[in-house]
Order: structure tokens, then sequence, then C-alpha cells
């Protein structure tokens, strides 16, 4: 063995970029296996060819391809069959490329959001909002209720919907809501879902259209039928929601409030 032609640990290191400490890991995974050890004083020296081998694993840490997995693209001469890694790696790639698209549909999404919810900051009084139509995984409860048993409902929805599909990134609520009838009223907890997932037992279809808003620093579902009078008189049927605004500035321990209100059947 030549040593004179071989590369140090440090000098690899230095020449690819990779710290010490992840070419000894990459070693002992495996994956990288110096091309010569010192039996008296254990220094580990490496061909300049494995520079190659170094970048692939490089490659495989950028697109987040579990390095116990590269193990199943070199045999047990030592050859990597670039040609299967490659392509697994182009699918690993494609989907980090669709989760970062998603992302920024989702940033856009939440400003366009606060841009909304800035134009409507701290009024005092009540202004209309076009809704879409949204989708709610919701359960009964009981009303009024407190912070705590308000925070376990929806941690049980939440925990209940872990075992469908994941929600991705999209700017989704959760809170109350209430379905008023002449008869009495309905209280619910929800989480919103996407479109998606509407078929799923449980959820309740909200309609579109312009809902009278309110803003709030404190919980005011139960100043529904004072805030909004004019529209209990006027329908027979109404769904106010409360839910937290996504503001540019969020106080975790006080986020603002919204009501939201729109009659169902008009008298």
């Amino acid at each position: 063995m030549e040593k004179q032609k071989l590369l140090t640990i440090g000098e690899i290191s230095k020449f690819t970029g990779s710290s010490i400490k992840s070419l000894r890991y990459y070693e002992q995974i495996g994956i990288l296996k110096p091309d010569f050890i010192n039996p008296e004083t254990s220094y580990r020296y490496y061909s300049f060819d494995q520079i190659y081998l170094i970048e692939v694993i490089q490659f495989c840490v950028e697109l987040d391809i579990p390095l116990k997995d590269l193990i199943k693209f070199i045999d047990q001469n030592e050859t990597i069959d670039y040609g299967s890694l490659l392509s697994y790696g182009k699918k690993i790639a494609e989907k980090k490329l669709q989760m970062i698209q998603d992302g920024l549909k989702f940033i856009a999404s939440a400003e366009h959001e606060i841009n909304l919810v800035e134009t409507y900051k701290r009024e005092k009084k009540p202004y209309y909002r076009e809704m879409k139509e949204k989708y709610f995984y919701a359960t009964p409860c009981s009303f009024p209720m407190n912070e705590s048993q308000r925070s376990k409902s929806l941690a049980q929805l939440f925990s209940e919907l872990q075992t469908h599909e994941s929600r991705g990134f999209e700017l989704l609520d959760y809170g109350l809501f209430i379905e008023y009838f002449p008869t009495g009223f309905q209280a619910y907890v929800f989480v919103e879902v996407p479109k998606r997932m509407k078929a799923l037992d449980h959820v309740k279809t909200i309609p579109a259209g312009r809902y009278v808003c309110q803003q709030n620093e404190e919980e005011c579902l139960h100043q529904a039928t004072h805030l909004f009078s004019e529209l209990f008189k006027a329908n027979d049927c109404l769904l106010v929601i409360e839910s937290e605004l996504f503001a540019s500035r969020y106080q975790i321990s006080k986020p603002i409030k919204e009501l939201k209100a729109i009659g169902l059947y008009i008298r």
C-alpha cells in the first residue's frame, strides 16, 4: 500500500467539505470504509476516488435520503448502482419539491389572510367578509365551556384526525360554532379540514356566503345573540363561528377572536 498516494481524513474533509466527525460516522454505518487504516496509529487514509462516494453521500443528505438506504445500492464489492440510486433520488427530490411548492402556497395563503385581517383589525363594530364553503370535523359539546374543556376537546379532534391523511400545508380554522334553531341551539368544537377530506364521518359542510363578523380579545361566542341581534331577528336559523384570527403579530397567550355569523333560513 503506497500510503503517500492516499489522503488523510483531514485532507479528504477539506476537499469534500464533510466534517471529520461526519466521515467517521459514514464509516461507522458502513457506507464509507477507509482505503487504509494504519494498524499502529489507527489513522484513516482514503483514495482520491472515494471523493465521488462522499459526493454521493452528500447528495443523499441534501435530498433527505436516509443514509441507511444508501447501503442498498452498494454491493459487497463496493460497486455503486448509480442508475438505481439516481432514480430513487429523483423520486425523493420530486416529493420534496412538491412539499416546497405546497409550502409556498401556504405562505401565499397566510399572507393573504394576514392582509385581510389587517384590513379589519381592531374593528369596534361588525363588518362583512365573503367566506368560501368550508368543512369542519366537529363533535357536539356543552356550552358554555371553559378553556380547559375547549383545549381537551380540540386535542381529541386533532388526535382523531391523525389516523387519516395529513391535512398538509393549509391555513385551516379551529374553534367552536353554534347552530341556532327556533327550538334551541347545538354547540360544536371543530377543526377545519380540506375539501378532499369532506367525506369523513363527523364532517359538517359550512356554507359559503357573506358573514357578519366581529372581533374581540376575549371569547365572545356567548354574546352572539346580543352582537348579532338584527341577524337573529331576521332569521329562524343561524350559524355562528368563533375562531382565532391569523394576524401579523400573534399573541399566543391572548389571540384575537373573531365571530362570524350567517343566517341560514330567512323569516
